[in-house]
Parts: C-alpha cells; sequence; structure tokens
C-alpha cells in the first residue's frame, strides 16, 4: 500500500539525515 512505501521512504529519509549529520559531526569536531 502507498502508506507503507511513504512510511518507509519517510524513515530512510530521516535516517539518512542521521548519519549525514553524525558524519559531519565527526568531520567538523
Amino acid at each position: 500500500h502507498g502508506g507503507v512505501l511513504d512510511r518507509i521512504d519517510s524513515l530512510v529519509a530521516a535516517v539518512s539525515v542521521f548519519y549525514l549529520g553524525s558524519y559531519l559531526r565527526e568531520i567538523f569536531l
């Protein structure tokens, strides 16, 4: 169903942002 795909996309986006933020923090700190 579309709702499930939207939820997965949101989860993937959230995880990507989380890891990207952690990666950048490692660089700048």
